[in-house]
């Protein structure tokens, strides 16, 4: 189930903690819950006055192998929109990958199959 973070307007969401935390079918969630899920798999949503939610989504990993016919690097998984990733070096490091798969809306936890 997904966790949700809200910050409201004026808060700092990479400074201060949370203004609220809870699951998505709304029951509480604490501090620590959102401090066990923070390098899951997230998504920002905007709720203008109301400030910024941070959505974690704990079941979606990033599933990236290289592919040596496409000759890039891939990411499947369930949640992850299956795409090509625009790092083409077989010996790329975690890092470039995981920079590389994130630069979209999507913030993902990957797991990297060599």
């Amino acid at each position: 189930m997904d966790l949700i973070a809200v910050w409201q307007k004026g808060r700092d969401e990479f400074y201060d903690a949370p203004s609220i935390v809870r699951w998505a079918d709304g029951t509480t969630a604490t501090e620590k819950d959102y401090l066990d899920h923070i390098g899951d798999t997230y998504f920002w949503v905007e709720k203008g006055i109301f400030g910024r939610e941070m959505h974690l989504c704990p079941d979606v990993v990033a599933i990236v192998r290289y592919d040596p016919y496409g000759g890039v690097w891939e990411a499947k998984g369930y949640g992850v929109e299956t795409t090509g990733i625009s790092v083409s070096y077989p010996m790329a490091s975690d890092d470039q990958i995981a920079a590389a798969l994130n630069v979209g809306h999507m913030t993902y936890r990957v797991r990297i199959v060599r």
